[in-house]
Order: C-alpha cells, then sequence, then structure tokens
C-alpha cells in the first residue's frame, strides 16, 4: 500500500538531506600530515593540521602554530583545528593578512546554485573559541569570475565555544557557474588583515560585480588575531550549503571522510618493493617496478614524494608514471640495446610510504 506523508511523524530536513555540506574534514577528524607544527615568517600552505584546511600568513604577520585538537571540542566535536599566535605583530602592514581556507573543487559547487535562478541563499554555519572577542569577516570567493560577497560574525566571550550560523546572498544567475576538476570557491575566515583589505567600503553582504575590489573585502573592524602571545582561536563543525535556513552539522563516516580527503592529498606509510624477484619488461620504454594503487581517484595526476630510502636497479633509465588512481616507480629500457620481446630485469623497493598530493 501506498505510504501517506500524512502518518510520518518525528522526521526532520536533517534526517533527510544528505551531501548537503560542500565543505570536506569540516568536524577536523581528518589530519593525516601530523597533527601540529610551528610556523615562523611568511607561510602558506597545508600544514601538520587537519586536512583541506589551508593556513594563509601573507607578508610575515606574526609567527603560528597550527594543530588539530582532541578532546576540546564543543558537544560532538572530538577535534578542532587551532590556531595560535607565537610571535606578536601589533603592527598590521598594509599588504598583509592572516586566514583559513577552504578551497572547494568547481565540480562540488554545483548545489550552490550559482549561475542559475535558484534564489536561496547560503548559510555558512560553525563553532568557534578565541582567546580574541570582537569582529571577524568571512568571505566567499568565486574562480569562475573572482566575485567574492563577504559577511561578519562577533566573537562575543573568551575561551568560549559559541556557534555561528553567516547568511551571504544567493549568487543566483549574476554570478558564473563553473565546473571540472579546477578551483570553484574559497571560504575564507580572516583572523587579521592590512589596510589594503580593509581601508574601502566593506562588501557587506553583496556579491561584487567585475571582481572583487581588494579594499573592500574586510571589514575596518577584523580584529588582530596578531596583536598577543596569548591570543588563539579553535574552529569545528564548519558547513557551507544552499538553504532558507542552516540546518544541523552533516556527520559523515569516518571512511567516508577519509576518501573525501584522499582525493586531495594521501599519506601512505606501507613498505613497498618485489622482496627480491626481479620483474621483467617484456617491451621497450615499459615501466616496471613499485606499482601502487591510490585507494581513491584523486583531483589530478598527484606530485609524489617518497618518505624514506628508495632504490632501483635494472634496465638503463629511471622511470616513473603517476595518474589519479596510481603509479609506478622503477627503471625501463629506452634505445638500442634491446628489441621487442626481450628481457630486462628491474628490481625496486620504496621504504616507508609516500605522499601523493593534487591539492587546488
Amino acid at each position: 500500500p501506498a505510504i501517506s506523508g500524512a502518518s510520518l511523524t518525528g522526521i526532520t530536513s536533517t534526517d533527510t538531506l544528505s551531501n548537503r555540506n560542500v565543505l570536506i574534514n569540516g568536524d577536523m577528524r581528518i589530519s593525516q600530515r601530523g597533527t601540529s607544527e610551528t610556523l615562523s615568517g611568511s607561510k602558506t600552505g597545508y600544514f601538520q593540521a587537519p586536512d583541506r584546511w589551508r593556513f594563509y600568513n601573507h607578508h610575515s604577520h606574526g609567527d603560528w602554530a597550527v594543530s588539530q585538537t582532541s578532546g576540546d571540542g564543543p558537544n560532538a566535536f572530538g577535534h578542532t583545528y587551532k590556531i595560535a599566535c607565537n610571535t606578536a605583530d601589533t603592527s598590521i602592514a598594509s599588504n598583509a593578512d592572516v586566514h583559513l581556507e577552504q578551497r572547494v573543487e568547481a565540480n562540488n559547487i554545483q548545489p550552490l546554485g550559482f549561475g542559475t535562478s535558484v534564489g536561496e541563499n547560503l548559510q555558512l554555519s560553525f563553532w568557534v573559541k578565541s582567546k580574541l572577542t570582537g569582529t571577524y569577516t568571512v568571505e566567499l570567493y568565486s574562480y569562475a569570475d573572482l566575485d567574492a560577497i563577504s559577511n561578519t560574525y562577533t566573537v562575543s566571550s573568551a575561551d568560549t565555544w559559541e556557534h555561528k550560523t553567516v547568511t551571504f546572498t544567493a549568487p543566483g544567475s549574476g554570478e558564473a557557474q563553473v565546473r571540472g576538476t579546477g578551483g570553484g570557491l574559497m571560504v575564507i575566515w580572516y583572523l587579521a588583515a592590512g589596510s589594503n583589505l580593509n581601508s574601502g567600503t566593506f562588501s557587506n553582504n553583496a556579491w561584487s560585480s567585475g571582481g572583487q575590489t581588494q579594499a573592500n573585502r574586510v571589514h575596518s573592524s577584523q580584529v588582530n588575531l596578531a596583536s598577543s602571545t596569548n591570543n588563539y582561536i579553535q574552529f569545528t563543525g564548519m558547513q557551507l550549503e544552499c538553504a532558507p535556513a542552516a540546518t544541523a552539522y552533516e556527520h559523515r563516516l569516518f571512511s567516508r571522510e577519509l576518501a573525501d580527503c584522499q582525493r586531495y592529498f594521501i599519506k601512505d606509510t606501507r613498505t613497498r618493493g618485489n622482496g627480491g624477484t626481479s620483474t621483467n619488461t617484456p617491451n621497450l620504454d615499459s615501466v616496471a617496478g613499485v606499482d601502487v594503487d591510490f585507494p581513491t581517484t584523486m583531483r589530478a595526476s598527484p606530485t609524489v614524494t617518497f618518505l624514506g630510502t628508495t632504490f632501483r636497479s635494472g634496465g638503463n633509465g629511471d622511470a616513473q608514471v603517476i595518474t589519479d588512481t596510481g603509479f609506478t616507480w622503477g627503471r625501463k629500457r629506452t634505445g638500442a640495446g634491446g628489441s621487442p620481446g626481450t628481457y630486462e630485469q628491474i628490481a625496486a623497493y620504496i621504504i616507508d610510504g609516500y605522499t601523493a598530493g593534487s591539492e587546488l
């Protein structure tokens, strides 16, 4: 028999909405690179802290420590991304800024309504705790046409977890849509900014047109988290969705979150080799050696870095083949000295594993 919707009770929108959060590792559980790192001077990148979150310190604005913390998050969140000031800088250079960002792949922003008439606002929700109270700026920055929109939130109580929801005006048909494996959207949490970013007319929840004016990106009251070595900030429960109102955080299975992170970065510490048994190369220019299959398809062919000792012999040339699904690392026979159908003895091993990165 048919099921009547009128007879269903106790079901909320958050029970029936999956895949609504376009941010990956918003609960900071995955931290493949490590769990803490001290950064001196201008440092920008993905450090030993939660995956997919990029720390940005432009023009050496203070020194910082970044880390994944465990056990001190709010409610059901066991991990956070913590940023702590190690060396203060009370005078912000005009071209300096410090922020935390996530770069969202274009394939993943289709639900947000760019280039369409969907008309629903974007809801950014998250938990934050900071030593420094005051006004903070968050920004959405589109890769397609370099337009952006900024808004603010306030940390009201020091050293206290607070849940924030920031609403952004729907991008709509006026904002270009982009597809593919390149960048789609940057989501930026500013922690400090110089006058190059905050001396104009703050965009105040309005999409720019024809590219964002740099001086309009950050609110003039933006705090300076680098003002004291006592300062820190922690984030968790980060979620961005297209909805009339923010919904509860979308908790995902650990295996799903790890696979999503590994599309952009993989750390595998296993030792691989042929155990001393040579591998045959049956044709000219075919590569033989250590074959590695990635646990998931990566965003693009990655940069592979080995973590320990490596060895390869045989043939007459080093060789490797890297794709978005795996790599072969070894040797090959090139040029004269062989013919199709001959066999070449190849041996290779990789100790302590590798990393593979295809971050945006």
